[in-house]
């Protein structure tokens, strides 16, 4: 699955995905984060919860996703990931793999 890094297009399999949703007690998955900022919220208050913002356009979640990789104290959160991809073509890789899933203004 194509991931939104802070420099790019990161690409995350499905064995790295389960690392970090083993860090966790369960997955939201927001589909149409646009431009992510619920997932980072919902993150920072939920820190048992990995949460995966998924939009199809990764420009938009660049600065949430740049936001999530700073330090903890600067209010980075480790348990939030963006993904790039439309709600036609969701990645195999999250297949059966969600507890939650929140979608918004689904026009």
């Amino acid at each position: 699955m194509r991931a939104v890094g802070t420099r790019g297009p990161v690409a995350i399999t499905r064995g790295v995905f389960d690392t970090q949703r083993a860090k966790h007690q369960a997955v939201l998955i927001d589909i149409g984060c646009g431009d992510g900022a619920q997932p980072y919220r919902i993150a920072g208050n939920e820190p048992e919860l990995f949460c995966v913002g998924i939009d199809p356009n990764a420009e938009s979640m660049q600065e949430y996703a740049r936001r999530a990789n700073r330090n903890p104290a600067k209010g980075g959160r480790s348990n939030v990931l963006y993904v790039a991809a439309a709600i036609e073509q969701l990645p195999g890789e999250l297949t059966a793999r969600a507890d939650l899933i929140t979608l918004n203004f689904p026009w």
